[in-house]
């Protein structure tokens, strides 16, 4: 009889384990109390795509993110989000950052990546400064104060 329970509970939990979303990729709402400024910000990757680096880009004043595809086509090659395919060599490639450099006020080193859209340098957000009880640990990018909040937590595949 046991024996009959526990396999009953064995396949009940397998059964509810493999319906249940899984979510590898991440993110914030976040919002300067200051002034307003509000976004979304991303980390992580799922099944088709990988979010390399996220910051604010001063020139398209907006988020922006290096996004490359985890997803292979018939030939092996990565599938990238807007279409195009690289091989490994080249995946590696576009996960580099440009440089590195510091913040003012902050001791930690910091990657930059090439924007996407307009091709000029942002400094990369890393996910730990949006880990202190609420408060975010990075500038705003519209009024420059340390006044960012998070707001809830975004889950995406």
């Amino acid at each position: 009889m046991i024996r009959r329970l526990l396999v009953v509970a064995v396949v009940v939990m397998m059964a509810m384990c493999g319906t249940m979303p899984v979510y590898a990729g991440h993110g914030y709402h976040v919002k300067c109390a200051q002034c307003g400024w509000a976004d979304k910000i991303y980390f992580g990757g799922g099944k088709i795509s990988r979010v390399v680096a996220t910051g604010y880009c001063v020139q398209c004043k907006k988020i922006v993110a290096r996004v490359v595809g985890t997803a292979k086509d018939q030939q092996g090659r990565y599938v990238n989000p807007d279409g195009s395919t690289c091989s490994e060599e080249e995946l590696k490639q576009l996960e580099k950052p440009l440089s590195y450099g510091y913040i003012p006020g902050d001791d930690r080193l910091r990657a930059i990546f090439l924007c996407s859209e307009c091709r000029r340098p942002f400094v990369q957000m890393r996910e730990e400064d949006f880990h202190d009880n609420g408060n975010v640990l990075f500038y705003c990018p519209a009024c420059h104060s340390l006044s960012l909040t998070v707001s809830g937590g975004i889950k995406w595949d």
